[in-house]
This record gives C-alpha cells, sequence and structure tokens, in this order.
C-alpha cells in the first residue's frame, strides 16, 4: 500500500506528549501509555515501550493534553517498527471538524510560543 503524507503541516513537540492508546475492539480491553512525538490534523508519531502488545490497522482512542486542554480521537495505527528498547509508529486520525480547529489552535499557540 502507498501512504505518503500529504498535509499542510506536521508539528514536532520539543519534548514528547504523554498520551494513552485505548484499544475500543470487542476483543480485548486495554490502555497503552505512549508519547507523542509529532502531530497534525490527519496523523501523529509514536513511542511506546517494546511490549505494548499494539497491532497494525487496530482502531484504538488516543487521548492525550495540550496546555491544559484534553483531547481524544479515534485512530488507526497504520505503521509500527522497534528502535533500539522502543516501538515507533504511525497513526492516522479519524477526527472531525470540532477536534482539528481545536488541535489547530493549540499548535499555532504553540508555535508561536517556541519561535
Amino acid at each position: 500500500m502507498y501512504y505518503k503524507r500529504n498535509e499542510p503541516y506536521r508539528y514536532s513537540f520539543p519534548e514528547p506528549v504523554q498520551g494513552t492508546l485505548e484499544d475500543i475492539t470487542e476483543e480485548r480491553d486495554a490502555v497503552f501509555d505512549v508519547y507523542l512525538l509529532d502531530l497534525s490534523l490527519s496523523g501523529a508519531k509514536i513511542t511506546c515501550p517494546l511490549d505494548s502488545p499494539i497491532e497494525k490497522w487496530t482502531t484504538y482512542m488516543l487521548r492525550f493534553s495540550l496546555k491544559d486542554e484534553d483531547f481524544h480521537t479515534a485512530v488507526n495505527l497504520v505503521w509500527i517498527r522497534q528502535a533500539g528498547k522502543i516501538s515507533i509508529g504511525g497513526l492516522k486520525l479519524d477526527s472531525d471538524n470540532e477536534f482539528r480547529q481545536r488541535i489547530t489552535s493549540i499548535l499555532k499557540q504553540l508555535a508561536k510560543a517556541n519561535t
């Protein structure tokens, strides 16, 4: 499958942002700690412990906070690979217009504060 980022921006966090992935499939009910490395309107890159049993093309609920504002959206894990003692993965966000507007506003504030 050909997968290429085609988005207006992707914000890379100076320090990873802590969040969680909750498996929302019917087979199991589990929550995994993750760290967001970057974020855009359509995707995110995360890290997690190597032993986290997350799987490609599984639907999860991503939860995280930025500037004291809580966010949550459904995501699909598109790719995952091992990098030393951690796993790095790419998420495709299934977000609504309200989420995109809120995240755009917060990321603009973060970008302005870091310049």
